[in-house]
């Protein structure tokens, strides 16, 4: 069976307690279902989508019950920045929800600062450079 390669490296989608759409994709649905992914606020689901999906994995992050704050959004990005950085991932898409009562731009905004300050990393005074301490070398992020 030939692959083809991944266009993004994490799909990253975003759940409110309470709903989550099964149509993203059916596995988080059933973790959603199953009690396994409740969507509280930070909490993380990794999936490893069938073929068909130009991701090599899928990741789901909480964002608890509302209301919906810019802090909560920043601590998603951060979350999300850092699943990357652990994978070493080069591309990521991050899938804005669309049908929440906040401002699809002043999240955007909000997830861009936690991405950023997610990835960021003091390393003047490190004295080593083993395999776990590399820096992560996420290129590209699409919102």
């Amino acid at each position: 069976m030939i692959f083809a390669p991944f266009l993004y490296a994490f799909i990253i989608l975003f759940a409110i307690t309470g709903w989550f759409s099964l149509v993203l994709d059916p596995v988080i649905g059933r973790a959603y279902q199953s009690g396994d992914f409740t969507a509280k606020a930070g909490q993380t689901l990794v999936v490893y989508p069938e073929h068909g999906v130009k991701a090599a994995r899928w990741m789901a992050i909480g964002l608890g019950k509302e209301p919906l704050d810019r802090e909560l959004f920043r601590v998603a990005g951060g979350t999300a920045s850092a699943a990357g950085q652990k994978t070493k991932a080069k591309q990521m898409m991050v899938v804005l929800p669309g049908d929440l009562d906040f401002s699809p731009a002043e999240m955007a905004e909000c997830l861009t600062e936690g991405l950023l300050l997610g990835v960021y990393q003091f390393r003047k005074y490190m004295t080593t450079d083993s395999e776990d301490q590399a820096p992560g070398c996420l290129e590209s992020v699409l919102l």
